[in-house]
């Protein structure tokens, strides 16, 4: 334990760590906290967590009448914003839906004051952050929308009717698949998952900045240490002796726990960013939104997703540790470390994000063990650099350079 804690301190350079802390922490206001904490997903997590409060983890068809009161309350707390406006009244705008359904006035270098003076307040009250009222509204209708237009889909005599009278409808795209439209039927006859849509979508994206950061992180504090051994020499010593020898088993442990640790770091850390833009209380909440692009082969609460999405990072970080091990062995100067990283940072960057970004989507696969098979794909890219990294140090116990 002790050799392994020194071999630990040899990889975390003060000066070197410190100029990555700043840099993290740079990269994490620039990519990781940017979609969580946007106006749109702000004003869509306070109104679902402001339903998830009233309603809990799902909306049941017996609440829908309740959902509606407050949609209606809402509604009319705009009319009052509209009718309390001078300029909206003296346009004769009294109410959301003149007010919503009124053709914006294009700015022209020779509009009229009162034009520019109407525009002005109409922009005023549409984008109020203060309130949100309306972008409330319009995601509550979007909700309400969604839900009449599965509760087509989930009966296929009553899709085949409606398709028949319109030639086509909304979200059909599932029929397509006989597997898919059958799950698509079954969770379409529940109720609707308080889940707000933008957290999940944040969360697949934000995957990819998660993998980019802890490569930069593994590649970064690893190669540098690995090659500076070989420049200096140390590495012929070491091969001299079987105790020397020994230590190349060591260092390979050393980098894997150092992923580990990476990885946890960054879990870690985007977790504390889920707690402050409150989407930690979605925890209990199914995965399964009325956003057709965000249906999967499971129910699964928002805590398991999570937990999915945190097992990736994991196992992305320690494959990224032990190639920057395999890599900084055969690399003989820095700058062939440099031409090897690259690449192979890239294309495991690449690699992971198509087997790990949203796992087990309904329309990311077409059969359930194909999502299955698609996600467990990283352990098969993990066995293949362990095996690597295991051929390479089995070649080291038979080298003696003397």
């Amino acid at each position: 334990m002790r050799l392994l804690l020194n071999e630990l301190k040899k990889l975390l350079n003060p000066r070197l760590a410190a100029i990555l802390l700043l840099f993290s922490i740079a990269y994490t206001f620039l990519f990781l906290n940017f979609r969580l904490t946007q106006g749109t997903s702000e004003r869509n997590i306070r109104l679902y967590g402001e339903l998830r409060s009233e309603f809990g983890a799902e909306l049941s068809l017996d609440e829908w009448d309740a959902f509606s009161a407050k949609r209606d309350g809402v509604l009319e707390r705009i009319n009052e914003q509209i009718r309390a406006s001078e300029i909206m009244r003296k346009n004769g705008i009294e109410d959301y839906e003149a007010f919503i359904h009124t053709p914006p006035i294009v700015f022209t270098p020779d509009m009229s004051e009162a034009d520019m003076e109407f525009e002005q307040e109409r922009s005023r009250i549409y984008h109020d952050r203060a309130s949100q009222l309306i972008g409330n509204l319009l995601e509550m209708d979007i909700l309400i929308l969604a839900k009449e237009n599965h509760w087509v889909l989930a009966d296929e005599s009553e899709y085949d009717e409606a398709r028949a009278e319109n030639g086509r409808i909304p979200n059909d795209t599932p029929y397509k698949n006989d597997a898919v439209a059958e799950r698509y039927r079954r969770t379409s006859t529940r109720g609707v998952s308080l889940m707000p849509a933008a957290v999940l979508r944040a969360l697949d994206e934000d995957l990819l900045w998660l993998f980019i950061l802890a490569a930069i992180l593994c590649f970064v504090l690893i190669l540098p240490r690995l090659i500076g051994e070989h420049l200096r020499g140390m590495r012929e010593i070491q091969l001299a002796s079987k105790t020397g020898r020994g230590i190349f088993p060591l260092q390979a442990g050393t980098c894997a726990v150092f992923g580990l640790c990476v990885g946890m770091l960054l879990i870690a850390v985007y977790g504390a960013i889920l707690w402050r833009c409150g989407a930690l209380r979605f925890i209990a909440c199914d995965i399964n939104t009325y956003d057709t692009r965000l249906r999967f082969w499971t129910d699964m609460s928002f805590g398991g997703y999570l937990l999915i999405h945190a097992a990736a990072v994991l196992l992305f970080s320690v494959c990224a540790s032990l190639f920057a091990y395999f890599i900084g062995r055969l690399s003989g100067n820095y700058i062939t470390g440099l031409a090897l990283a690259l690449p192979v940072a890239a294309a495991l960057v690449w690699g992971f994000l198509m087997l790990c970004q949203s796992p087990l989507n309904l329309f990311g696969a077409p059969t359930l063990a194909a999502a299955v098979i698609k996600s467990c794909g990283a352990l098969l890219i993990l066995a293949v650099i362990v095996i690597a990294v295991l051929i390479m140090l089995k070649r080291d116990k038979a080298r003696d350079i003397l």
